[in-house]
């Protein structure tokens, strides 16, 4: 459901450059709309600390390998 489309969303959010004009913009949407909104950004969190899990993985694996072999694994 990344990227879901919301009419107008796009125009609005360009132009904004703190979260206080991001909030303010979102009070004036209908409510359909702010759940579009609330959902992108659960979702875009949910993608967010999966990538942060994933390069912890990899960072647990190179440790890992380093102490392992005593130099650097690439």
């Amino acid at each position: 459901m990344l990227g879901v489309a919301v009419a107008g969303l796009d125009d609005i959010v360009w132009h904004m450059s703190t979260v206080a004009e991001i909030e303010a913009a979102i009070e004036r949407l209908p409510p359909a709309e702010v759940a579009a909104v609330a959902a992108w950004l659960n979702e875009y969190q949910q993608m967010i600390q999966a990538s942060a899990e994933v390069f912890a993985m990899y960072d647990r694996e190179e440790a890992s390998c380093k102490k392992a072999a005593g130099e650097s694994c690439g």
